[in-house]
């Protein structure tokens, strides 16, 4: 059976700031074996950040991570 083709003829944007303050913010960890026992408690940590963050400021935020090899 072959999957059917769906087209839209118009696909609307979702908005793209909720608040007036928007901020960019990048973590980048190393995630190499010397620091496994550390990466958990790395992520932890960002999420809490990114959580006050939100909450004192009531500003979006577009987060980035990356992990070096």
């Amino acid at each position: 059976m072959e999957a059917e083709k769906v087209e839209y003829d118009h696909v609307p944007k979702p908005p793209v700031k909720k608040h007036d303050m928007s901020l960019d913010l990048a973590f980048v960890m190393d995630a190499t074996g010397s620091m496994g026992s550390y990466i958990e408690s790395a992520k932890n940590n960002i999420s809490k950040i990114v959580e006050e963050i939100v909450a004192i400021e009531k500003g979006d935020v577009c987060l980035a991570f990356g992990e070096l090899p």
